[in-house]
């Protein structure tokens, strides 16, 4: 009976110090995404261990909000700045982020626009040293324990000529963790993605500005996070609609008018504030 005895916990001694390594191996450093307060627009900084990602760059009118996001953080160096699309609210401010930060690589679409902004944009990349990525297939990439893709569009398929529907969405994993970045995906552009693209992420960047659109409950279905972060102000506050629908899916919801939304990630749980 002894035998027996030790033999149980010797068993459940073993099946503890098993699961405890298995615990410690999902446990990383701490990375963050900060999605800063800039009104309607998007600017999301990215900090893994040992690299940076800063997807879009706000307005023109808010280059000295991000700038000062930059310095009080310390950030002087970007691995890779994405560009979602070329609106005006997401590349504004991307010619002060090239002249002021050492960007390794700049990664956007394959389509043109006229507009200031952009033009500005595109003169400011011209004297960076940064590589220039334009893509017209998916791309994938990691730094140590953090998996980005970013998924492309089939622009044929894009029934709008609204070039929202043209984002790049971006999708990273963290150990057990996962956030999608939407950019301003519309209804074409949400029906493009799921055509291709399924499964849970923790965190959610809704797109667009927090519009409502029809299939955004599909959207959410698929992806069944459990927080999301919706760029808005007081100008242009997210739809009632779409809050519903968030609220359906019991999802933890989180706006930019009321301060920047900051989520960390251990690998393997996700915390928002």
């Amino acid at each position: 009976m002894k035998r027996l005895i030790s033999a149980i916990f010797a068993v459940i001694f073993a099946t503890a110090l098993l699961t405890s390594c298995t615990s410690d191996k999902k446990k990383l450093q701490v990375m963050s995404v900060d999605v800063l307060d800039i009104g309607k627009a998007d600017a999301i900084v990215i900090r893994l261990p040992q690299h940076v990602i800063m997807i879009d760059t706000g307005e023109n009118e808010n280059k000295k909000d991000v700038e000062s996001f930059m310095q009080q953080n310390n950030i002087n160096t970007i691995d890779d700045l994405i560009i979602t699309h070329f609106d005006d609210d997401h590349v504004g401010g991307a010619d002060k982020i090239l002249q002021n930060h050492t960007v390794k690589r700049v990664i956007m679409p394959d389509y043109p626009k006229d507009s200031k902004q952009y033009n500005e944009f595109i003169e400011a990349l011209g004297k960076s040293s940064a590589e220039s990525k334009i893509l017209d297939n998916n791309m994938s990439f990691s730094y140590g324990n953090a998996k980005i893709n970013i998924f492309v569009p089939d622009y044929s398929n894009v029934k709008s000529n609204d070039d929202n529907d043209m984002s790049l969405v971006t999708s990273l994993v963290y150990g057990d963790t996962s956030f999608l970045f939407a950019g301003d995906i519309q209804k074409s552009g949400i029906d493009n993605y799921l055509k291709h693209n399924s499964g849970h992420f923790d965190f959610l960047k809704v797109p667009h500005h927090g519009f409502y659109e029809k299939n955004i409950d599909e959207l959410l279905s698929s992806v069944t996070p459990e927080f999301a972060a919706v760029t808005c102000s007081d100008k242009y506050p997210a739809d009632e609609k779409l809050i519903k629908q968030l609220k359906a899916h019991n999802v933890k919801t989180f706006f930019t008018v009321d301060g920047t939304v900051h989520a960390q990630s251990d690998g393997r749980s996700v915390s928002v504030k």
